[in-house]
């Protein structure tokens, strides 16, 4: 099918498809649409599946609600297709109570909703996606405006809100020094390499390069590497200096440290000093993956009131909507440039998957796992030019790089299982519909774990 171009929108208006051949259900869904969500909402109906089609060629949608048996042909079949257009489907049917109906439908849809349960549901599900559009919407604007979140990936509103003011920070002054703490793998590196490169493309700051004390330096390391900052400073040059590991610098090394950091305080508070170009920046970062307060009872008080400024990474289990953000940029820069033109899409229950997994190692474990994932993927390729990532291949991946990671796979299926069965209130059926698996199965799960209802 040819996919018409999608354009970005400012605003929060959702585009709705009904695909439906009840004429009399579809014009009442238009009308609760509309009373719901007022403007936030453009629908649309289509009575007939080549009609749906032919809309489908001229114009994106962000929401199709898919009838599940329409023009002789299963929503199975249709979705496939529809898929291919980057919409979210939310499939329907008056079978309640098929197990297997909504079995089928749930392998490729993003939801599934019944003609038996009350349109309140529906609307709730549509105003979950509106509320992710409005976030995404809101996360755009803020690019926009400050775009080292194009470099640093985050929708975590206090995250976002502790790098402006960062930012501003060292857009107004010369001279700064910050402590960034958060566990290994939270992207700490990565977020003082996306200021520089931020500083270099968007505020014309020359830096050469991040200079980097490295964890593990011996005390000689340390002494050169501080002395040449200071140097190349003193020859106009713009630094940043990332300490890695703070805490694992030995007491000499720590002088050397409370040297340069004294060396910068003098420079923001001596306007004076003479140097080749006093209006050159010194930005000094370090890290540590410690809790902050431990940071702050082993690192020698002069040191530690040295740094202006701290910021908090905190970990990816914390970041639940960075979570998609990143496995969806992972995969787009591991398949740039790909010769076959596949793809890889991850499936409604793949997402679900990521979203209750603990990722221990953070932002570094998923990216591991998305790029291995994809270096040993095989597919049917003269089938389709989409290949999905299932939460079978997620799993399998996970145990292959991290076998210890068992029982964080065990808690997620055990998480998963209790959270549908919440939501069903207990309803077997529904639950087992939910997770895309057979009563037996679900059965045999709540006496695997304990579940009770």
């Amino acid at each position: 099918m040819k996919q018409p171009e999608k354009k970005v929108k400012l605003e929060p208006t959702i585009d709705v498809l009904i695909v439906d051949d009840d004429t009399i259900f579809v014009e009442t869904l238009i009308s609760g649409l509309k009373e719901n969500f007022g403007g936030k909402v453009q629908v649309t109906g289509a009575t007939r599946y080549e009609y749906a089609r032919k809309l489908l060629q001229s114009k994106h949608f962000d929401i199709i609600l898919l009838d599940y048996f329409l023009d002789g042909v299963t929503a199975e079949d249709i979705i496939q297709e529809f898929l291919e257009t980057g919409s979210y489907i939310i499939a329907i049917s008056g079978a309640a109570k098929s197990q297997e109906a909504a079995g089928i439908v749930m392998k490729g849809s993003n939801d599934f909703w019944s003609k038996n349960e009350s349109f309140e549901k529906l609307f709730l599900k549509i105003k979950n996606y509106i509320d992710r559009k409005e976030q995404e919407i809101a996360l755009l604007e803020v690019r926009e405006e400050y775009p080292i979140f194009n470099l640093f990936l985050t929708a975590n509103k206090k995250l976002i809100a502790s790098i402006i003011s960062l930012i501003k920070r060292l857009e107004s002054k010369e001279f700064f020094s910050t402590l960034i703490v958060g566990e290994t793998g939270t992207g700490k590196s990565h977020l003082v390499s996306s200021i520089y490169n931020y500083f270099k493309l968007n505020k014309n700051v020359k830096f050469k390069k991040v200079t980097k004390l490295p964890h593990g330096a011996t005390e000689e390391e340390i002494r050169r590497i501080f002395s040449d900052v200071q140097e190349r400073f003193r020859q106009g040059e713009n630094i940043i200096f990332l300490v890695d590991g703070l805490l694992d610098i030995p007491p000499k090394g720590m002088k050397k440290l409370l040297d340069i950091l004294e060396f910068h305080d003098n420079l923001s508070y001596n306007e004076t000093v003479k140097h080749k170009n006093n209006k050159n920046r010194l930005y000094i970062f370090a890290e540590s993956n410690k809790p902050l307060e431990e940071v702050k009872n082993k690192l020698p008080e002069s040191v530690y009131h040295r740094f202006k400024h701290t910021l908090w990474v905190p970990p990816l289990r914390e970041r639940w909507e960075d979570i998609l953000l990143l496995a969806e940029h992972f995969i787009e820069q591991k398949t740039k440039g790909k010769a076959d033109g596949v793809n890889y899409r991850l499936t409604h229950k793949a997402k679900f998957f990521l979203l209750n997994f603990k990722w221990e190692a953070n932002v570094l474990q998923l990216q591991n796992v998305i790029e291995n994932l994809i270096d040993n993927m095989s597919f049917n390729r003269a089938d389709s030019k989409l290949a999905e990532i299932s939460e079978k291949d997620l799993q399998e991946t996970i145990l292959t790089m991290y076998p210890q990671e068992q029982i964080n796979l065990n808690s997620a299926e055990k998480e998963r299982t209790e959270k549908a069965l919440m939501v069903t209130d207990c309803n077997k059926t529904k639950a087992a519909q939910l997770l895309g698996i057979s009563r037996p199965t679900l059965n045999h799960r709540m006496a695997k774990y304990g579940i009770e209802c």
